[in-house]
């Protein structure tokens, strides 16, 4: 490029980004809005867009004296704008998108006059998690700083259809407290929606006996698949007191995911259970190691 040439006013070159393949912005809303419908590529493979929130959800506007005591309830208007924008970049880049992040922060004080507080995540529209899935390349999805509802609920739907054509490979739910999960007995269907998946993470709604497959050591269980997950990234909010039904989970997970090399834990999430899940289901997997050595 000569001198003259690199002296050429931007606007003058022609537009930019053309062959554009990764965009993460982290940012306000605005910023958000303006790069999505800016960007002129139509290669993009992987997206990131993480909502950054500088104010709490606003109070409504008062038309009419209140009737009723009580606190406000306050209105989110950012969240229906922002799913707006993932409508948005999802129908654009439908046929590149491989990898896709979608992530939240609050940068305002997690407390009132003072006095800490638990920060409630607003819940990401069941819609984008249902679009997602219909889109044909994705290999990769990431959610966290939201909360979600229970996923199972929504993308059971598209059993039928889902196994044809899903890509995933890495799944990535959000783990706090206020996230319901998925039930433990929806480990199988996850299984059966998403066969290439190679890491999964999300809570557990709860570990209760009625979740739990039974199982008889005498016998083969009746739901043995031989899927290729290799991390499984969990936690719930307290632990089963029965032993039997910590060998019942381990089996069950073991019957599903024999191919399993990690079992990821989080701090307040249960994590010294799952520790120990982790290594029954690593002795099943030696004991089959053991029993096929037998056999030569």
């Amino acid at each position: 490029m000569s001198q003259y040439e690199s002296m050429e006013p931007i606007e003058s070159r022609g537009p930019t980004f053309l062959r554009l393949e990764k965009l993460h912005i982290t940012g306000s809303l605005d910023l958000i809005q303006d790069l999505v419908e800016s960007i002129p590529s139509r290669c993009l493979k992987e997206i990131g867009l993480t909502l950054v929130r500088s104010n709490r959800p606003k109070f409504p506007k008062k038309k009419e004296k209140r009737v009723f005591t009580g606190p406000p309830v306050r209105t989110d208007v950012e969240t229906p704008v922002f799913a707006t924008c993932l409508d948005k970049a999802f129908n654009t880049w439908r046929r590149t998108l491989t990898n896709i992040f979608i992530g939240q922060h609050e940068d305002y004080s997690p407390s009132d006059q003072g006095v800490p507080r638990t920060p409630v995540l607003p819940t990401l529209p069941v819609s984008v998690c249902e679009e997602i899935l219909l889109l044909p390349m994705v290999e990769r999805l990431d959610i966290s700083g939201w909360t979600i509802e229970n996923f199972l609920k929504y993308s059971a739907p598209f059993a039928l259809i889902a196994p044809i054509y899903s890509n995933l490979k890495y799944l990535h739910l959000p783990i706090q407290s206020n996230n319901k999960g998925i039930p433990f007995s929806g480990l199988r269907l996850v299984a059966e929606l998403f066969p290439k998946l190679v890491s999964f993470q999300s809570s557990i709604v709860r570990l209760d006996d009625a979740d739990i497959p039974l199982s008889d050591p005498s016998k083969a269980t009746t739901y043995v698949i031989s899927h290729g997950l290799e991390i499984l990234s969990v936690g719930n909010a307290s632990p089963n007191p029965n032993p039997k039904k910590v060998l019942d989970i381990a089996r069950h997970i073991f019957a599903l995911f024999p191919n399993l090399k990690e079992i990821r834990t989080h701090a307040g999430q249960n994590e010294d259970q799952w520790d120990y899940i982790h290594s029954l289901v690593r002795a099943f997997q030696g004991a089959c190691l053991d029993h096929a050595a037998r056999l030569i």
